[in-house]
């Protein structure tokens, strides 16, 4: 029927066997690192300047307390530490700078027994 040949085979249509597909790795995509921030959406940015705008408001000597998070955790904690009066401390009333006058009060002579009395009428 048929002679086979060295080397080479013969396949009936039924037979085909199916065959792998080569893989080839790949090196791993590079992922760009961002050189700049990212833009951020127009809400964000409104958001950043009201918090920036609210702590504005804060003394320069406490500047250093304000947390280092984002805007919005930002204007909650300027809220939070201004329900506390930290921003606007208690006016302190101010001080009489006179000198107190001193009054001596007269003892009651009636109270003090007989023989300081008689001593009162002598002179000190």
């Amino acid at each position: 029927m048929s002679e086979k040949a060295e080397g080479t085979e013969t396949r009936e249509p039924g037979d085909e066997k199916p065959q792998a597909a080569k893989v080839e790795a790949q090196p791993p995509a590079q992922v760009p690192t961002p050189t700049a921030p990212a833009p951020t959406p127009n809400g964000a940015d409104e958001l950043k300047q009201a918090a920036e705008a609210l702590l504005s408001g804060v003394p320069e000597h406490l500047k250093p307390l304000i947390p280092d998070v984002g805007p919005a955790e930002q204007i909650k904690w300027f809220r939070a530490a201004e329900a506390t009066g930290v921003f606007n401390p208690p006016a302190v009333p101010a001080t009489d700078a006179a000198r107190p006058k001193s009054t001596v009060p007269e003892p009651d002579l009636s109270k003090l027994p007989p023989m300081a009395r008689m001593s009162r009428g002598y002179g000190n």
